[in-house]
């Protein structure tokens, strides 16, 4: 059990440090767009993954959910609750976040 509770605490810290530079990579390229303003665009391709995103997520955070009990993975019980977080707030907000 030593093993599976080190192995726990590894994923989660490589997917917080995962996390972490993605937070500051969106940070460091919204104030980059406010400073020079830039303007959004549009595309087909992005709106489609996006929806794409929004559909699934529900289901692959629910399935995280079962096999974390079923495994009794902390790690993967706290992806699938942050999944269906982001789940809600595209739904709230109506965009992709």
């Amino acid at each position: 059990m030593a093993r599976v509770d080190q192995a726990e605490r590894k994923a989660a810290r490589g997917i917080a440090i995962a996390l972490g530079a993605s937070c500051v990579y969106v940070q460091i390229s919204a104030v980059y767009g406010l400073l020079v303003r830039s303007k959004p665009e549009s595309s087909i391709r992005g709106i489609g993954v996006s929806a794409a995103a929004v559909l699934i997520t529900p289901f692959l955070a629910v399935s995280k959910r079962r096999i974390s009990n079923r495994i009794k993975s902390e790690a993967l019980a706290g992806d699938a609750i942050n999944s269906i977080r982001w789940s809600v707030g595209c739904l709230r907000t109506g965009v992709e976040t």
